[in-house]
């Protein structure tokens, strides 16, 4: 028997008193958030699909799930904004889902960017459909920044649907975009000085929303090994569907670095899985570097967080890396309104504190990885000296004993072209076979020099820079136009053609010594 209450039309929006101001300070200015919010309620409904179609053209976006559908008594719930908490032993759904959505403000996050809201709801088993509009324009105008929601009127009602007895499911359809959603979709280009091209922010405004819904949604990577690794090979499965095309959590990286001991972390309250990845390449795009946080497998914030790097300077390599954090139990208390963040935890901090040393540990580990790789690439390069450092394969063996020591096995390969790959996994070291025996040589009018390079006292020698004994050229390590691994090669071969011109009697010695003090002077701001 329905409540006679249920009746009453219009309806309006109900909040708690107790959470206006935090509504009045947690706006959604995102459009992509908004639209992650309501979707996770598809999903705390035990949908198993959830279909958005978007047009552009008559500035409408359709929203449809497979969820249980709302009865009179959940769609009261609905409007009722951060209304009672739902109990502890609520906190599964009744396909044992965890529930994501606790503060009910979910469905009020796409009232900026809309001029009307619509929603049609039905459990199976019944013929009741539950309409309800909300007018948007009403309410919410571009230049206003908060409205009193309480005042917000519903008009809707019920209706009967014999055809669909069988069917459950909430439709959601929001129509006239606002100022807010068409700077979301027609946003004006701006200049970048970045040298590298490759963000989120130049793809079309509905792969944009794509790229970004499934980076944050609770949905299954397209790499079932790591459905696998975050226990998501759920007996209930979770599809979104945006105009059209599935979306699926991507990765970034194809070698996994490291990752959480079986079958969790845990620090403090915190348990947590994690994987670090790299695929030995800047990750693009670049808003895809770092490690995503997410907590019951739902994004939280809009980025992913390189943890402010706290332990040393970060190397060249710490764009490699990307990866994920996936918060299982103990921070869904502390998760703010609007998602973003979590209100401060000391055992976060210890968290935020590990991982942050882990991105540091394996930035330097690849860039000590490319050191080596470079190196060896050097010694074929029989025209160019870049970085006086490599010249000496000591170097080279003093890294890999101290990988050595750290554990690692070494393995010598004939045919590994890289030249050195280090599998932290296994821990192993695998290096190309003439790794013991690298020489670095160049050429100089047709005739090839072995180089080397020592380091003396550049003021006191009538060979500051280079010298010169049989068929080896030696370079000042010390020598401060050297110091440059961009120009070093410049220099070195400015050096050169003076002492050859000076060997070969086509300069005199004073004018050698005039020309190489009067380099120092003339290029002293690249010391």
């Amino acid at each position: 028997m329905l409540d006679e209450n249920n009746d009453i039309w219009p309806k309006s929006i109900t909040v708690d008193k107790n959470i206006v101001s935090v509504l009045s300070q947690s706006t959604y200015q995102n459009f992509p958030r908004a639209l992650k919010e309501l979707i996770t309620n598809s999903y705390d409904a035990d949908a198993k699909s959830v279909t958005i179609d978007i047009d552009l053209d008559t500035e409408t976006v359709v929203i449809e799930d497979t969820g249980r559908g709302m009865s009179d008594k959940d769609f009261e719930f609905y409007l009722r904004i951060a209304g009672k908490t739902r109990r502890k032993e609520d906190n599964l759904t009744p396909l044992g889902r965890p529930i994501i959505g606790q503060f009910g403000v979910g469905f009020l996050s796409v009232f900026p960017f809309f001029r009307n809201y619509s929603i049609e709801s039905k459990r199976a088993g019944t013929s009741t459909k539950l309409h309800a509009t909300i007018p948007l324009f009403k309410y919410f105008s571009d230049q206003s920044k908060f409205v009193d929601v309480s005042s917000i009127l519903i008009n809707g009602g019920r209706v009967q649907d014999f055809s669909q007895s069988t069917r459950s499911f909430t439709k959601i359809t929001l129509t006239g975009f606002n100022d807010l959603t068409k700077s979301f979709f027609y946003p004006r280009k701006q200049k970048t000085n970045r040298v590298d091209n490759s963000s989120v922010d130049n793809f079309d405004a509905i792969r944009k929303l794509q790229w970004i819904l499934s980076d944050d949604l609770p949905i299954k990577f397209e790499d079932d090994r790591f459905n696998t690794m975050f226990d998501l090979h759920s007996n209930i499965p979770f599809e979104v569907h945006v105009n059209g095309e599935q979306l699926f959590r991507k990765v970034y990286g194809n070698e996994i670095l490291e990752t959480h001991k079986e079958p969790y972390n845990q620090i403090g309250k915190i348990k947590f899985k994690y994987a670090i990845l790299t695929s030995r390449k800047s990750v693009k795009p670049y808003e895809a570097r770092y490690l995503k946080v997410r907590n019951l497998n739902v994004g939280v914030g809009d980025k992913r967080e390189n943890f402010s790097s706290s332990h040393g300077a970060t190397r060249s390599r710490f764009h490699w890396l990307t990866g994920e954090v996936h918060i299982i139990e103990g921070m869904n208390e502390l998760i703010k309104v609007s998602r973003d963040d979590f209100n401060f935890s000391t055992d976060y901090e210890e968290l935020k504190d590990f991982l942050s040393r882990r991105l540091n540990y394996f930035s330097n580990r690849l860039e000590d990885e490319a050191d080596i790789i470079r190196e060896i690439k050097q010694t074929g390069k029989e025209f160019r000296v870049n970085n006086l450092s490599l010249l000496n394969p000591v170097n080279i063996q003093k890294k890999l004993q101290k990988l050595e020591e750290e554990g690692f096995d070494l393995k010598t390969e004939s045919d590994n072209s890289k030249g050195v790959v280090i599998n932290e996994e296994n821990k192993e070291v695998i290096v190309s076979e003439n790794l013991s025996s690298l020489e670095k040589h160049i050429i100089i009018k047709n005739k090839k020099y072995l180089v080397k390079s020592e380091h003396w006292d550049f003021k006191t020698s009538l060979f500051p820079a280079c010298k010169l004994q049989d068929d080896t050229i030696i370079i000042n390590s010390s020598y401060p136009l050297f110091t440059s691994k961009k120009f070093t090669d410049v220099f070195v071969k400015m050096h050169l053609m003076l002492l050859f011109n000076h060997r070969e009697n086509k300069i005199t010695e004073d004018v050698y010594l005039l020309l190489i003090n009067e380099i120092l002077e003339y290029y002293s701001d690249y010391k």
